[in-house]
């Protein structure tokens, strides 16, 4: 276990499961529709994004994927959701989907799991510090805490609610330091590192809490105190942001290569519009409305609770009271006193200077605080302040029976009915505020990866992580795992034989040819990697289109491309970083002969050194090069044995068939073979890469396209003249794509006519290049006029050129083209590529038609000069013309 839970005083623990189900009792029934009996879930302001992270966590842990990258996101073109976003709520949730609860069973329950733990971690924490009255006291107002009640049942934002969890066991480890400081050490930095693995933002709140109460605790002890406390908190510290760099470090190093900052506080989301009055802090009013800009647009409730802060008050001054009561007798020397009365009541000071900063950072007073401290205005909403407010509220009112006890002369009877009325009270207040303002449920159909791509899933409305300067696709535009190759010149060509997708993950199998580049259909991060043919590649952003697609320039004769959702150079560290904490914390525990404290985290450490590894292996793409796979080939057999014709359709497992694995089969043959034709049966529906080979030299490769029918099925192909001419002895035949059952039934060569019906590789699809020069272009066409006007020369995707009688030097450019559609334009000198630039449309014209571009001419361009413009569309409608063409 991770941690030990004693049951000490019984009645205690009854009575915080009471308290759990009263507070979780819309939950505990998992809400059906009487009618289908199908569950649905709390209908709150974020409701349905949790129901399809859950959906789009669960299907790439399913592919085996650590679901940084949802592909289905953002209309198919993929979203690096998890990159930014804390995964650790949403994993659970998948977790529980993927061992076979409902979608919604699964959301619910993670609501249900994530109150619950907030109300143990605190009581386990509290009983140590104030007794089991102390501990169920706290973790009554922590758990009908408004804010708390507002994340889950009004917000229902899952990612903070389970932030609710982890500042107790932070609490622990800095109150545990004293006595234990590795037991307190260890704990706390668990709690530090699972807060910016569940909510970001809730780490900086809390962190920044922490920090005044850290601050405010190390001033109020006695001085031969305060360095140990200083220097455990630091290396608490370290340890807990340690373990998690492998998360907050590449989601904040990366947070340059998307919109970002821009987007997160753009517009409503800007944190001047959503300050809290100081009468919002003690009001009754409840609503499942949304915070607007001033009092009269809050429908929403930004309260501490009277009761909770009316309890806070008191333990203040019983604070106050005991202080003075110990100056009586001890004059300045309480300030040296270690004793564990004046040991709480510090504490309690430092957690109420905690709370009301918290509760003064909401408040529209702070405003210049805000304009201050670093990144803050990330956090959008001041009244977010109010999770950490609340979590120091429920410690400071958790002290009230030990208080009590204390200053009524260690009158201990008086702890239970003083913690028992309080908790009541608590309960009575905000008893109406534990309940879902309405239910709704997303269709199970419409959770597939395919309905995803339509209703085109998002993490909030400000699209904060597509790449900058990219625009918000389109439901009409979706990605549909599309894939296409560019040559040199930007001829688009049929050369993908096969593509397998992944969240995070395309694996290409290309028709060897040309070097060229490779677009697909993923929004470009540089999380990106690629490896081809056993040479990694760095992706780029493919210009001139308005969804900025993965694009890779692969060199000749590629077989194939695999590109993973990775790690960056940082996002590395993080995880290097991460790991070194982990074993050497584990080591120091070891070699101090600490295994008590290591037996009590083994569990969490366990899985966190196995995510770690997941993370590594799933982020880098491997691929082998050509001749490494043929050396990779196990089985073979002679080409003799199989010279048998076996028939259309037999079964692919056919006795006298060669059943090879994925690795491949290599077939040899007697003699060179210099047959102008090969004939073989393959099984049917599996594409196959075949090399023929000169000993260990490649003479060429050609492609089996699978046929789709039951059983083999019969191929005949007429070889190219170099690979007939030069001869070959060998064979290999790997498998590129399949469903992992390969066999070779039979394989003979010819000499003859051409076979009829052989298999022709046609690289080239059917768009027409269009020519024409710029001396029969006009030189002005009026914006917004027909884009088929007369005098406008029309084209296709593949493009159109147009031709200069002499080499020029313009260094400015003006053409009109199609309103609605994206461009390369490329600038040749000869058959040199000297230049190249992106037009990406503003805004679509009202009524449509042609639109005029001004653009500089690339440098590179003007200094070599150019006798060859070429204009190819990268997106569009597919009606696409080219107007008129000037000079500058």
């Amino acid at each position: 276990m991770l941690f030990r839970f004693p049951l000490g005083n019984r009645l205690a623990w009854l009575l915080l499961l009471l308290v759990l189900a009263a507070v979780t009792r819309d939950i505990i029934g998992f809400p059906r529709d009487p009618n289908t009996l199908e569950y649905s879930t709390f209908a709150g302001h974020e409701w349905i994004y949790n129901q399809y992270r859950i959906a789009g966590m669960a299907q790439a842990l399913a592919e085996g994927m650590p679901g940084r990258w949802l592909e289905s996101f953002s209309h198919g073109w993929g979203y690096p959701l998890f990159h930014y976003t804390g995964p650790l709520p949403y994993t659970v949730g998948a977790g529980l989907h993927l061992f076979g609860l409902e979608s919604h069973a699964a959301l619910n329950f993670s609501w249900w799991l994530a109150f619950a733990l907030s109300g143990i971690t605190m009581f386990w924490t509290m009983r140590r510090m104030f007794g089991d009255w102390g501990a169920l006291l706290a973790s009554t107002i922590y758990l009908f805490a408004p804010y708390h009640l507002v994340d889950m049942f009004v917000r229902t934002n899952l990612v903070e609610t389970t932030a609710f969890v982890f500042p107790p066991l932070i609490l622990y480890g800095l109150w545990k330091m004293a006595e234990n400081p590795v037991r307190g050490i260890v704990v706390g930095a668990i709690g530090v590192a699972l807060l910016p693995l569940t909510h970001m933002l809730s780490a900086y709140l809390i962190g920044l809490g922490l920090a005044v109460f850290c601050l405010c605790y190390l001033l109020l002890l006695p001085l031969r105190e305060k360095l140990a406390f200083a220097l455990h908190a630091c290396v608490m510290a370290v340890l807990g942001l340690g373990l998690s760099a492998f998360f907050w470090l590449p989601a904040l190093a990366d947070l340059n290569a998307v919109k970002g900052m821009d987007a997160i506080t753009a517009g409503n989301y800007d944190y001047k519009y959503h300050f809290v009055y100081l009468s919002q802090l003690i009001s009754d009013y409840w609503g499942y409305g949304a915070s607007g800009k001033g009092l009269k647009n809050d429908y929403m409730s930004f309260s501490l609770g009277k009761v909770s802060v009316s309890i806070g008050l008191i333990v203040l001054m019983l604070a106050l009271y005991l202080i003075v009561k110990k100056c009586r007798l001890l004059g300045i020397r309480v300030l040296a006193d270690s004793a564990e009365p004046m040991r709480k009541v510090r504490f309690l000071l430092a957690c109420f200077a905690a709370a009301l900063f918290c509760a003064y950072m909401a408040s529209y007073l702070s405003s210049p605080l805000w304009k201050i401290i670093p990144m803050v205005e990330a956090t959008q909403f001041p009244w977010r302040f109010l999770f950490p407010a609340s979590f120091f509220l429920a410690v400071l009112a958790g002290g009230l029976p030990s208080l009590l006890s204390a200053a009524a002369g260690e009158r201990n009877y008086l702890q239970f009915p003083v913690a028992l009325v309080a908790s009541v009270l608590v309960v009575y207040f905000h008893w109406s505020f534990a309940q879902a303002g309405s239910y709704d449920r997303v269709a199970n159909v419409d959770l597939t990866r395919n309905e995803m791509q339509k209703v085109g899933v998002w993490t909030t409305n400000q699209h904060e992580f597509l790449p900058k300067g990219a625009r918000v696709p389109w439901a009409s535009e979706p990605a549909k795992r599309e894939v296409k190759f560019y040559t040199e010149t930007m001829a688009i060509e049929s050369r993908v034989l096969s593509s397998e997708w992944k969240s995070g993950e395309v694996l290409l199998n290309l028709l060897p040819g040309s070097a060229g580049t490779v677009v697909v259909a993923q929004h470009w991060h540089p999380g990106w990697q690629a490896s081809v043919d056993g040479v990694s590649i760095a992706p780029q952003p493919f210009i001139g289109h308005p969804y900025a697609p993965i694009a890779l320039e692969v060199p000749a004769n590629t077989h194939q491309v695999l590109l993973r959702y990775g790690y960056t150079p940082v996002g590395k560290y993080g995880l290097f970083i991460s790991l070194f904490v982990l074993l050497a914390g584990g080591t120091f525990l070891l070699v101090k002969g600490k295994s008590f404290e290591l037996k009590r985290v083994w569990l969490a450490a366990s899985v966190l050194f196995a995510t770690l590894v997941f993370y590594w292996f799933s982020s880098n793409p491997s691929t082998v090069s050509l001749n490494e796979r043929i050396k990779g080939v196990e089985n073979e057999v002679k080409a003799s044995s199989l010279a048998e014709i076996k028939q259309n359709r037999t079964s692919w497992n056919a006795p006298g068939n060669a059943v090879f694995p994925e690795s491949g089969l290599l077939v040899h043959f007697d003699k060179r073979i210099h047959d102008k034709q090969l004939q073989l049966s393959t099984d049917s529906n599996d594409y196959h890469l075949l090399v023929f080979l000169d000993g260990d030299k490649t003479v060429g490769t050609e492609v089996l396209r699978p046929r789709y029918v039951p059983g083999v099925s019969n191929h005949g192909l007429d070889l190219p003249a170099h690979i007939s001419e030069h001869g070959y002895n060998r064979l290999a035949i790997l498998p590129t794509s399949g469903d992992g059952f390969y066999s070779l039934a039979h394989i003979f060569t010819s000499n003859g006519a051409k076979l009829k019906n052989a298999q022709v590789v046609m690289h080239q699809q059917n768009f027409r290049l269009v020519e024409t020069s710029y001396e029969a272009l006009p030189k002005h066409v009026r914006t917004g006029s027909d884009w088929q006007e007369p005098g406008n020369v029309r084209f296709s995707e593949g493009g159109i050129d147009v031709q200069f009688k002499a080499p020029v030097q313009s260094s400015r450019i003006q053409l009109s083209l199609d309103h609605n559609d994206y461009h390369q334009v490329l600038f040749y000198l000869g058959e040199e590529l000297v230049g190249r630039k992106g037009i990406v449309p503003r805004s679509p014209l009202r009524g449509g038609g042609m639109r005029n571009y001004r653009m500089a001419v690339p440098e590179q361009a003007v200094a070599a000069g150019f006798d060859k413009l070429k204009v190819v569309p990268t997106m569009g409608d597919g009606y696409y013309s080219l107007g008129h063409l000037k000079l500058y």
